[in-house]
């Protein structure tokens, strides 16, 4: 295992979202500035769209935990579901439990209930569902349909919807035209800049407590950015795999030649799978 050779406290390039971890890069900052910003004036709908493996759903995470102090919120992460069905999982999160056999109208009427509670406590609600390019027309009507909830002059609930990139297509088709209009900012999330990479892949091993024992030569970060093109996700793959290879031939200092050697080892494995399975197909 190679958190024990380097030294290290945890595993720096796992693929689940940990804000211990979390580095803030120049989209990230801006993207939260956004968020906050709307919050703070009252908006009710932001949509977030990035690349898959951008970090949309570490900062939806981000966007909970600094505003805890403030602001009630929910989070759906599957929402592939029909508009009862997304209700009724938004309610659950929040907290609110209600039977199965309910109406839509009855959830929705729980849900204005306890938003209009929490007003009077002086807090705000949030509700963020990720992998929002997945919600079907009907889900998507049915967030227009909670839009219309108001305090006043106030939304009584501020939505933030995250998807990657083709689900701003999504929301030029017609059917979704209300919606649409209702969006009050749009915000992308981009990939890491090369200089990024590098400091992104310093940040995380310091945080794992890699420091002393666990260093990537400037060269080999510059082509870790090549290979992944900035994408976090991907950073963290590539990183994961060259310290299992760095562990195996004991080397500390990540140099360019290690990089080249275990992304060329992955496309050679991958050609060969390639390979095999026409080799199955040509031999029935």
């Amino acid at each position: 295992m190679f958190n024990s050779f380097y030294r290290l406290r945890q595993d720096p390039f796992s693929q689940t979202p940990d804000l211990r971890y979390y580095y803030p890069s120049h989209t990230h900052r801006a993207t939260l500035d956004g968020i906050v910003q709307s919050i703070n004036r009252g908006d009710g709908f932001v949509v977030v769209t990035g690349e898959v493996g951008c970090g949309k759903t570490i900062l939806s995470r981000l966007v909970i935990e600094g505003s805890k102090r403030i602001a009630d919120s929910a989070l759906v992460l599957y929402p592939q579901l029909n508009g009862k069905e997304l209700i009724a999982s938004i309610n659950d999160e929040f907290g609110i439990h209600a039977p199965n056999n309910l109406s839509l109208k009855d959830h929705l009427s729980l849900l204005t209930d306890h938003l209009i509670k929490n007003a009077k406590k002086g807090r705000k609600t949030l509700l963020m569902v990720d992998e929002a390019q997945h919600l079907s027309l009907e889900a998507l009507e049915t967030i227009r349909l909670l839009s219309n909830i108001e305090g006043g002059k106030t939304k009584l609930l501020h939505i933030i919807l995250f998807g990657q990139n083709e689900f701003s297509q999504k929301l030029l088709l017609s059917e979704v035209r209300q919606l649409k209009q209702r969006i009050s900012k749009e915000l992308t999330i981009t990939p890491l800049s090369s200089n990024e990479v590098g400091l992104y892949i310093q940040h995380r091993v310091e945080r794992a407590g890699g420091g002393n024992f666990l260093r990537f030569e400037p060269r080999a970060s510059e082509l870790i950015a090549k290979y992944s093109q900035g994408v976090p996700r991907v950073v963290n793959s590539i990183c994961d795999r060259v310290l299992k290879a760095g562990t195996d031939r004991e080397i500390r200092l990540i140099v360019p030649e290690l990089i080249r050697s275990v992304t060329q080892q992955e496309s050679q494995g991958i050609w060969n799978q390639v390979q095999r399975g026409f080799e199955r197909i040509f031999s029935l």
